[in-house]
């Protein structure tokens, strides 16, 4: 949703659906599980987990962009995007450290009205700068970014 919105002022709410409705979940789905499996690993070095999480980042948003991306595939273009970009990212998530307070402060009301929503399009800006690198460049399997309305 936040992709195609970037883009396309009239996009529908409904596209948050969209892998549901076609059917076409159970590979991605799967993705994210090994994404959240191997960052739970990797949390138990601690610091390691930190670095993961960063270099896993980008996979949600290359999933959504081609739903039949391998896990390979996804893993291995997440790791070279971030490459190089892990301290920026972690300055943006300190950017929003302010904004996280308030929102614990207000029992998580300001996250659900604006804060979730804000740092998703900060993110997604993120990913699109970094995608548009990643395909100037030709990193890693940089093909399977091949959506052309993004």
């Amino acid at each position: 949703f936040f992709l195609e919105s970037r883009k396309y002022r009239d996009t529908k709410i409904s596209k948050i659906l969209f892998l549901y409705r076609h059917r076409i979940f159970k590979e991605p789905a799967k993705i994210m599980f090994f994404r959240w499996l191997y960052n739970g690993l990797w949390y138990l070095t601690i610091v390691g987990g930190i670095i993961k999480a960063y270099e896993y980042r980008m996979i949600p948003y290359i999933i959504a962009e081609n739903h039949e991306v391998t896990r390979a595939e996804a893993f291995a273009l997440s790791k070279e995007m971030m490459r190089g970009q892990k301290w920026k990212a972690f300055m943006l998530d300190v950017s929003f450290l302010g904004w996280e307070i308030l929102s614990i402060l207000t029992f998580g009301l300001v996250g659900i009205f604006y804060l979730n929503s804000y740092m998703m399009a900060a993110d997604t800006e993120l990913y699109s700068f970094l995608r548009a690198k990643a395909i100037e460049e030709k990193y890693l399997y940089y093909e399977v970014l091949n959506d052309l309305y993004l």
